[in-house]
């Protein structure tokens, strides 16, 4: 496979799938017009970046949270914005203070990041980086906090709350999209989500030991009702200044690559502090 195509993403990446066009090319999280022999995938992070709110809204007591984020990109603005739309579903003075890091992985910006949301009164940190560097800073400082990806319980046991378990939705994704190109049948062009339209293809992971169990519950049961067709992403939905973007009762879809959600939330909403 490694001789015939490769999976990762950005306009490096397209650039080679395009002076390689004999190549099979999969990039995650795509935007735009795709080059000819490249197909996307990508993962329902939004929907669980919603509950990861949920949580935060049910367990902060001084209703003010804070996001480590990594780039300022529509992407990355969508995530803090479905983060502050969980945590003012159940808290709705809830603020997100948020905090881009011009990067991916930066465990010294991360730190000072955290430290700063915290000793500002952020008693909650969720993040969107590529190491636990802000999970256990947040732990450091006795803050609640989220893990990425995997169970990352063991980073943070004292305040971590759960994590957004990425496997085996993207070995599932992987498997299709080899399947389908070893049996001719590979199409690009499109983006694949490893499950259904209007599923959820992610799991919450453990919870930490000392969540309380009227939160785990809460969170369950709202992931409950989001997998049996419920959206999160349903307006009116308001920006920061508190115009009405999202009209009462339309629908966002967080997989149509020209929605909102997906690569167009340019705007942060109400609650959303450094958006």
């Amino acid at each position: 496979m490694a001789r015939r195509g490769a999976a990762t993403a950005g306009p490096l990446f397209t650039d080679a799938c395009t002076k390689y066009p004999k190549k099979y090319c999969l990039e995650g999280y795509p935007v735009g017009q795709l080059p000819a022999n490249t197909a996307g995938y990508w993962v329902d992070a939004n929907t669980m970046f919603y509950l990861q709110g949920v949580a935060a809204g049910l367990l902060t007591k001084s209703g003010d949270t804070g996001f480590v984020n990594a780039i300022k990109l529509p992407g990355s603005t969508a995530l803090v914005n479905s983060f502050a739309l969980g945590c003012r579903s159940v808290r709705p003075d809830c603020k997100v203070h948020n905090v881009y890091l011009n990067s991916f992985s930066d465990p010294p910006g991360e730190v000072s990041a955290t430290k700063t949301l915290v000793n500002g009164g952020a008693d909650v940190i969720a993040h969107y980086m590529d190491d636990p560097a802000t999970l256990k800073a947040a732990a450091s400082l006795k803050a609640w906090s989220f893990g990425l990806y995997t169970d990352q319980r063991g980073e943070a046991p004292g305040t971590y709350v759960t994590s957004q378990i990425w496997q085996p939705a993207l070995t599932e994704i992987f498997k299709q999209d080899l399947t389908n190109l070893l049996a001719g049948k590979w199409k690009p062009g499109r983006i694949n989500w490893g499950t259904a339209p209007h599923t959820v293809d992610l799991t919450l992971g453990p919870w930490g030991k000392n969540v309380p169990a009227s939160v785990r519950e809460k969170v369950e049961k709202r992931y409950a009702e989001i997998k049996g067709g419920a959206n999160p992403f349903t307006g009116p939905i308001r920006d920061a200044k508190g115009k009405v973007r999202v009209p009462a009762g339309k629908e966002l879809d967080p997989r149509d690559p020209d929605d909102v959600v997906y690569a167009n939330w340019s705007w942060p909403v109400a609650g959303v502090i450094g958006g």
